[in-house]
């Protein structure tokens, strides 16, 4: 039965379940077919504008290769979303209604430009996958698909502590967006509860009986979809230790295109990038671990204009975030030679500053390029101290405690936070990024890093723009 606009040419049965359509939101399949659907949509604009919008959808519905039922599913979802406390299988019943009606291209291509539809997609992806893993060991105990907030490249979720008894995950949903851009560093903050622990005795600081935590990325474009962080880990599936503690404790998986990634079932190592849909914590020692905060921040959009400064000779910030090289650290002996010393040492800072850059104590501002718009802040940096001993993971100089806050301070007395006090590791690459990508820089801005708590070894810095648009 043709509508105004045509129809698909087999019939839907008015009976159809929602089995065999809401479903579908939850297949890899699915997912998959979303984005080229978008690019299809995106190539056609123009000529949608001034011809036959319906044929123009339809031929792109049909080049995304989507099902009759991929189609279907897509508008019952959104029906539910418009209609709260409507049933599945009312919606889906609407939904066949649609498609016959031939209102369906119109209705796809509202819905895959919707991000919160995407989303929505993204989370049922992330449960299914989710199911299938408990088979394998990792309980699912729920899943957060709303951020507390966010950034142009990142997101975080601070959520009430919850406890994780060994082998049980948390399950996060990453906004789509963000989905298409590669990893580049995640943060956790977790502990172990004093009067819970098992494995430490009154004074002593051993855990015979350890309480870890793997943070793990979803991408289900990868053949083992799950991935853990390949940088120094405390135990398996690039778990870190949970401090037994009274106070979260912030861990920092830093520079991810530099150290790579394993696949949980396979423990294959990859350095492709790793484009987020969803995310995990998991209990992964044997005493229980409290979570309360997850990080994670992609690749800035790809940048127009790149200023590249190094203080510490050897580090560079590579090319497209690979072959990154550090000039202090472990390999020197816990030392930054050459490095601005934001801190307590800076008295002892001998690095040469550019034209119009201040340094002041803890703290360094430096201008900003004006009339482009600051896209990804990325620092060189590490907080080891410089006293030879050997710590306790068996590596040069005293752990440092240092935290990083990077802010744009405006001509005009504002102030737009990109990292506010984020552990800085023994060596590696820290980046920020500005909430959004609107806003030009002006005459007079500049860019404020500061160090609290410990001395910043700041080995080199690069910053990002990217033209108006």
């Amino acid at each position: 039965m043709a509508g105004p606009h045509g129809s698909w040419s087999s019939p839907v049965s008015q009976e159809l379940p929602a089995s065999s359509c809401l479903d579908r939101l939850g297949e890899m399949e699915f997912s998959q077919k979303l984005t080229p659907l978008r690019a299809n949509l995106n190539a056609i604009r123009d000529l949608a504008a001034t011809s036959n919008y319906a044929d123009a959808l339809r031929k792109a519905v049909a080049s995304a290769g989507l099902s009759e039922v991929h189609a279907q599913a897509m508008i019952a979802h959104m029906i539910q979303r418009q209609n709260s406390g409507l049933s599945p299988d009312t919606a889906c019943i609407k939904a066949a209604e649609i498609t016959r009606s031939g209102e369906v291209a119109e209705k796809i291509a509202t819905l895959a430009n919707d991000p919160s539809f995407a989303t929505s997609v993204s989370k049922a992806q992330v449960i299914a996958s989710a199911r299938r893993e408990e088979s394998d060991g990792n309980k699912f105990v729920g899943i957060l698909d709303e951020a507390s907030s966010r950034t142009s490249s990142s997101v975080t979720f601070n959520f009430p502590e919850r406890t994780l008894k060994p082998g049980e995950c948390l399950y996060f949903v990453i906004p789509s967006d963000l989905g298409e851009r590669g990893v580049n560093f995640a943060i956790i903050g977790h502990r172990q509860d004093p009067d819970e622990t098992k494995g430490t005795k009154p004074g002593e600081k051993w855990d015979a009986v350890p309480g870890t935590t793997s943070m793990q990325i979803y991408d289900p474009q990868q053949t083992d979809s799950w991935r853990y962080w390949e940088g120094p880990a405390s135990g398996a599936r690039g778990a870190k230790f949970a401090e037994v503690d009274h106070s979260v404790e912030i861990e920092n998986l830093y520079d991810w295109s530099h150290y790579g990634h394993a696949g949980d079932k396979s423990g294959k190592s990859s350095s492709k990038p790793l484009k987020p849909h969803g995310a995990r914590m998991c209990s992964n020692g044997k005493d229980p671990v409290k979570v309360s905060q997850l990080i994670v921040k992609v690749d800035a959009p790809k940048a127009d204009f790149e200023d590249k400064r190094a203080f510490s000779e050897g580090t560079s910030f590579g090319l497209d975030g690979h072959n990154k090289t550090l000039g202090g650290g472990q390999a020197f002996e816990g030392l930054f030679p050459g490095a601005i010393a934001l801190g307590y040492s800076s008295a002892h800072s001998k690095a040469k500053l550019p034209e119009g850059w201040k340094h002041h104590g803890s703290t360094l501002s430096i201008p900003l390029k004006e009339g482009m718009i600051l896209s990804e802040i990325e620092l060189a940096a590490g907080d080891s101290h410089s006293d030879k001993t050997t710590n306790s993971d068996g590596g040069w100089g005293t752990k440092g405690w240092a935290r990083l806050s990077v802010d744009v301070v405006r001509a005009d007395g504002s102030r737009d936070s990109l990292m506010s006090s984020e552990n800085v590791p023994p060596e590696g690459f820290l980046v920020a990024t500005p909430e959004s990508l609107d806003r030009k820089v002006q005459a007079g801005d500049r860019l404020v890093i500061r160090s609290d708590d410990d001395t910043t070894y700041l080995m080199g810095l690069k910053t990002s723009y990217i033209k108006g648009r």
